[in-house]
This record gives C-alpha cells, structure tokens and sequence, in this order.
C-alpha cells in the first residue's frame, strides 16, 4: 500500500539527510513534552522532506 502524502510537511531546503531526520525527531520529541502536539500529530500526518532529493 502507498504512503499517504503527510499533510504537515516540514521542507528543509539544502539539508542533509541528517537533518531531515532531525526535523522528524523534533517533531516527536515535541509530542514526547506536549499533549496538544501529540493529539495533533496523530490527526494530521506529519513528515520532513528536502525537495532537492524528490
């Protein structure tokens, strides 16, 4: 089955593939710390992409 295109989509131009992965990490930290974040992470899917690798 294809992945469905998040609908919050963090764009980090000219980032490395580690830092991609930091913004994902971010992301769930916050969720981790928030309540809210992770009500609304689980809503909405979330993702990081660097358009340069598309």
């Amino acid at each position: 089955m294809a992945q469905a295109f998040p609908r919050l989509l963090v764009v980090v131009v000219g980032t490395a593939a580690s830092g991609v992965r930091s913004a994902v990490a971010d992301r769930r930290l916050a969720a981790e710390e928030n309540p809210a974040v992770a009500e609304m992470l689980a809503a909405v899917p979330a993702g990081a992409a660097d358009p340069s690798q598309w």
